[in-house]
């Protein structure tokens, strides 16, 4: 790009769709300019012609629509007057395009893959390897799980959420310089989270959330809820709200505490493995490196085999400073056993011997680690 050109420049850009009744306008007088490494927001309501000003710009408005009149600069050069064959090559290479549905943009008869590969081979000097190990990279990093094997998926086996997310890496594969992002994060899933635990932090609430990207989905949602009568009591709201002035606090703490146990527990000769991802010897420690910038208060322990039910029962049954319970992300530790009573459908069930739940709260990490000795005091030696 050269040092005086901005990267985009729009100048008095008209759009008109010509009908039986006239010609009807659906943009007038749209200047604006983007330098590399700027994002312009475009906000407005439906209708205001956002959509139709990323159209016009990528040269794929749909007939009979037409730029009646101003320009397109691209690094200096003009593009609203080329040739269909001519936007095309610019088109992936140069301006990659995010739109808002999915299935308008992904062919249903290609793999994900196939698609990533052929975008990145037709503008990119690499080769089809090279170009499928950087497309599961692509996949990996717009959160596609299990990238390596999702890759040969076609677009109907994904969610409409995960498609986005394809979509998301199919405009960025080819490295272009400018994105035309068209409410990019509308057909994402919406995220459903438990703010009974950390958020809460006291035990006492069951509450949870639904957060969505657009208010058309808001209204969704919002009138499901209506109809079905499913509404947060105030109280509920009240303690949630409270809880959250002290969870970056209380978060914090428990992370310590809790790798402080778990390296503990690492130690004991009792004790075949830790299962805690934030430990070096975590099989997917790496993973979590990646993707966490923290850990929480919640880890398993996996003790040696010859250890009976009754063994383990008899050891969380002594513990005086843990309770009996699933983790409600609350002040107080907890102990549960969990072999034979929590299953988990994507990993082995055996994992070598009885294992615990535990919890780590808030109360003092030498008092816990003192109440565990005297517990594993109990088994049998």
């Amino acid at each position: 790009m050269s040092a005086q050109n901005p990267l985009l420049e729009v100048r008095h850009l008209r759009v008109e769709f010509p009908t039986r009744r006239g010609t009807l306008v659906a943009l007038d007088d749209v200047s604006f300019t983007i330098s590399a490494g700027e994002v312009l927001g475009v906000v407005g309501e439906s209708g205001a012609g956002k959509s139709m000003t990323g159209a016009a710009i990528i040269g794929l408005l749909e007939p009979p629509g037409r730029i009646a009149a101003g320009e397109i600069l691209l690094d200096g050069r003009r593009i609203d007057n080329l040739r269909y064959e001519d936007m095309r090559r610019i088109r992936g290479k140069d301006i990659g395009a995010i739109f808002q549905d999915p299935l308008t943009t992904l062919n249903p008869l290609y793999t994900v893959g196939r698609q990533l590969a052929e975008t990145m081979t037709t503008h990119l000097p690499i080769t089809p390897a090279e170009a499928r190990k950087r497309a599961i990279g692509w996949l990996d990093l717009v959160g596609i799980p299990a990238a390596a094997q999702r890759i040969d998926s076609y677009p109907h086996e994904f969610s409409g959420g995960m498609r986005q997310r394809v979509v998301i890496a199919l405009a960025l594969c080819a490295e272009p310089r400018l994105i035309v992002a068209d409410e990019p994060t509308t057909a994402l899933d919406v995220s459903i989270q438990a703010l009974t635990k950390y958020v809460g932090g006291h035990s006492d609430v069951l509450l949870g959330s639904i957060t969505v990207n657009s208010e058309k989905d808001y209204e969704i949602v919002r009138g499901a809820a209506s109809q079905m009568g499913h509404f947060a009591a105030p109280d509920d709201c009240w303690l949630a709200l409270r809880g959250a002035r002290t969870m970056p606090i209380r978060l914090k703490q428990q992370e310590k505490s809790g790798l402080e146990v778990a390296h503990w527990f690492e130690n004991r000769p009792e004790v075949q493995s830790v299962l805690h991802p934030a430990l070096p010897s975590h099989p997917q420690h790496a993973l979590w490196k990646r993707d966490f910038t923290g850990a929480c208060s919640l880890f398993g322990v996996v003790f040696k085999p010859h250890y009976t039910e009754a063994d383990i029962f008899k050891f969380i049954d002594s513990l005086k400073l843990f309770g009996i319970g699933a983790s409600w992300g609350g002040f107080e530790s907890l102990a549960l056993p969990t072999t034979g009573f929590i299953t988990r459908t994507a990993t082995s069930p055996d994992l070598g011997g009885f294992t615990v739940r535990i919890h780590i709260g808030l109360e003092d990490v030498g008092d816990l680690i003192a109440d565990l000795t005297q517990g594993l005091a109990t088994l049998p030696k």
